[in-house]
């Protein structure tokens, strides 16, 4: 019987990763049209805190462009563990992208659309920062109050900032400035890190020490 049970504890050890919702802020009513939207032409950033690491992370926001007629925009977005000054390409980027966003009309309800996949994220604090690149007013989904949920290693919203468009600066270096009119929309999600080579070693210890009490066992 205790082979078994070392057999049973070794073989929990090794679980295949889970998938999670890091973060999801959205409408608390979806039925009631209230929803408003942050407009700017200047940069928007929203930020979340995790304390534990997550594999294939996508992330993903309601940010479109308020403009006259259609068309589209492109918005270039960061990914940075640091916002405003100090903030550095080298040491706080976690990741980039260069967008192609629809336009919408102002006050209209922006669809959700991926902005980053497949990213790797260690336990800290991160901002999503977004800034226009071409004509138009960034509209980015918000509500007070939103209905957040959050895995349990996370804290959401740790706030909503807008920022003057500077020209020849890196773009999470900005004066960012934190808005207290609701929290912006994101869904962050991601998987639970296989398990580590030590975890692996330790089950695998564990399956051997079983095998032989079983031979020694009358």
């Amino acid at each position: 019987m205790k082979a078994y049970k070392l057999l049973f504890f070794g073989a929990c050890m090794i679980q295949s990763a889970n998938a999670a919702t890091i973060v999801s802020v959205s409408d608390s009513d979806p039925d009631n049209p209230g929803t408003a939207n942050i407009a700017s032409n200047g940069p928007l950033a929203i930020s979340w805190s995790q304390s534990e690491g997550y594999d294939n992370v996508s992330i993903a926001a309601p940010l479109g462009f308020a403009t006259f007629g259609g068309g589209s925009s492109v918005v270039d977005f960061f990914l940075t563990r640091s916002l405003g000054a100090g903030t550095t390409q080298g040491a706080d980027q976690v990741a980039a992208a260069t967008l192609t966003v629809p336009n919408v009309a102002p006050n209209t309800r922006q669809p959700l659309f991926t902005i980053f996949s497949g990213l790797t994220l260690g336990p800290g604090t991160y901002f999503l920062s977004a800034f226009p690149d071409s004509g138009g007013t960034a509209a980015w989904d918000f509500e007070n109050p939103a209905s957040v949920s959050t895995d349990p290693s996370a804290t959401a919203p740790l706030g909503f900032y807008r920022a003057p468009s500077i020209v020849g600066t890196y773009a999470p270096a900005s004066a960012f400035t934190l808005q207290l009119f609701g929290p912006g929309f994101l869904e962050v999600t991601g998987d639970l890190p296989e398990p580590s080579t030590a975890s692996l070693a330790a089950a695998a210890v564990l399956t051997l020490a079983a095998r032989k009490y079983r031979r020694g066992s009358p």
